[in-house]
Parts: structure tokens; C-alpha cells; sequence
């Protein structure tokens, strides 16, 4: 079983040619099942090269206590040339947990 307060973490990969420089802000927006959870700010502590990845801690946590699946959404709407790299989903399934030692 999952928490109610289960921390999200992504990696950001710069595909294009162009460097991202030390300072610019990423706004990224995460939401779980479509409703919107929180918006922060990934600020660059060093120049982000082509081909080069960052990963982001988001604060705000999700709460996938409940046995079910769940949608999680990454957004950043950073203006790029190419915004079809702009979302990430991945879908999460949480199961039940036994109440029963099966002689373990």
C-alpha cells in the first residue's frame, strides 16, 4: 500500500540544441487523476546543456492510500520548439495490503 503523503520526483532531460541557463525557471505542474495539485519552480543551480538531465523534488506530495489506479501528470510550460516533450503520465496501481503473515 501507498502513503498519503507519497513524494513525486522527475527527471528533465534538455532534448533540444539551445543551453538552459544557471537561473532560468521551470514552472512544472503536477496533477493527479486531471486535478491539478500544485505548480512549482525548478530553478537551475548550473547551465543545462544538451543532452544533459536534472531531477526536481516536488514538494507537494500525492495521496495514493487507496487501492486503485491513478494517473500522475507533469507539465512544464516553458515555451520550447518542441511542446509535444512537454508532459509526462505515468500511471500508478496500489494494492491492498494483508493483515495475514502467510509464515513469513
Amino acid at each position: 500500500t501507498m502513503a498519503t503523503d507519497e513524494a513525486v520526483s522527475v527527471r528533465i532531460k534538455n532534448t533540444g540544441h539551445d543551453v538552459f541557463a544557471e537561473g532560468e525557471m521551470f514552472p512544472l505542474s503536477l496533477y493527479l487523476d486531471e486535478a491539478w495539485v500544485a505548480t512549482e519552480d525548478l530553478i537551475l543551480q548550473e547551465d543545462l546543456l544538451p543532452g544533459a538531465t536534472i531531477e526536481f523534488d516536488f514538494q507537494a506530495a500525492l495521496d495514493l492510500s487507496e487501492t486503485g489506479v491513478y494517473q500522475i501528470t507533469v507539465y512544464h510550460a516553458l515555451a520550447d520548439a518542441d511542446e509535444e516533450n512537454n508532459v509526462l503520465e505515468q500511471t500508478v496501481e496500489t494494492f491492498w495490503e494483508s493483515r495475514y503473515s502467510f509464515g513469513q
